[in-house]
């Protein structure tokens, strides 16, 4: 479920395209096919807004042991969109800053600490921006994206 998760996630705020978060619900679902929130997915495929709150709730009634899991996935999705788009100029850090911040927001609707480390980084790391402090942005982001390989 967090592999799931996380590709919504991404998708939902811009680190990531649709295709993945669907194969992966398809290979889910070739899997268990007798799994009637699987199949709730399936069967309501264009309704991205109802398969977020479907996938949001049941994430955070089941959440565990498996945060670690879940914060390595996610921060290596959005360090991967960063290495290819940031690092390469295809987007400003700014542009990835509004990113991180809506990803923070779709965060809060899971049963998780956005209020803390790391998550809490995702809304206030392009604030130094507003006075020309790229550098302490680029640190914070890159703490977002160590805090699970540290930690592991």
């Amino acid at each position: 479920m967090e592999k799931l998760t996380v590709l919504l996630l991404l998708f939902l705020s811009g680190f990531g395209s649709a295709e993945p978060y669907f194969a992966e619900l398809d290979r889910l679902f070739l899997e268990s096919p007798d799994d009637s929130f699987l199949f709730e997915l399936e069967d309501c495929l264009k309704d991205l807004r109802g398969h977020w709150a479907r996938v949001s709730e049941r994430f955070a009634a089941n959440i565990g042991d498996d945060i670690k899991k879940f914060g390595r996935e996610l921060s290596g999705g959005v360090q991967e969109f960063f290495d290819e788009n940031v690092s390469t100029g295809k987007i400003t850090l700014r542009e990835f800053g509004r990113m991180g911040y809506k990803l923070w927001l779709l965060l809060s609707d899971l049963n998780i600490e956005v209020d803390s480390d790391p998550y809490v980084v995702l809304c206030y790391a392009d604030e130094p921006l507003d006075y020309g402090d790229e550098k302490q942005s680029l640190e914070l982001y890159r703490y977002f994206f160590d805090f699970y390989k540290e930690s592991s």
